[in-house]
């Protein structure tokens, strides 16, 4: 219910943009999304998450980007798994990437709708859904945190 209430705090202090339209609903969306995502890399990172686990464990997953890491093979184990994939190989990486796309997803989902702006309201209704992207962020963030 917080969280709830959270998210209606920017709406109600912009006036007349306090309507939460389609497109503010997908912002707050990606933004869930890339909070959640972000909180559950923090998991790995400071709380161990997945120790033991292939895909997980952060202090062997990384490995798995390369042919046989442990035997000197630093090749690729599969194209472009150490770079632009490198989200497929462990749970770190994916964490990551996940939550990057969503944070582009989210610029891209604000700047497509730009031009329908009113002129004079641009920067006012940016502001709202970066306020909106903010509390949607850390809201999820926290509750995937431990």
């Amino acid at each position: 219910m917080k969280a709830l209430f959270l998210l209606l705090i920017p709406a109600m202090s912009f006036g007349q943009w306090y309507k939460i339209d389609l497109n503010d609903v997908a912002v707050i969306a990606t933004q869930s999304i890339a909070g959640g995502f972000d909180g559950w890399n923090q998991n790995i990172i400071h709380h161990r998450y997945g120790v033991g686990k292939p895909f997980w464990d952060n202090h062997t997953s990384w490995k798995r980007k390369y042919k046989d890491y442990d035997n000197g093979d630093l090749r690729a184990k599969f194209f472009l798994s150490k770079s632009v994939l490198v989200g497929a190989t462990d749970g770190f990486h994916m964490t990551r990437s996940v939550s990057r796309m969503a944070t582009l997803a989210t610029i891209g989902i604000v700047a497509g709708d730009w031009k329908d702006y009113p002129k004079g309201q641009r920067w006012l209704i940016v502001a709202k859904k970066i306020v909106l992207s903010i509390i949607a962020n850390r809201v999820t963030f926290q509750i995937v945190y431990k």
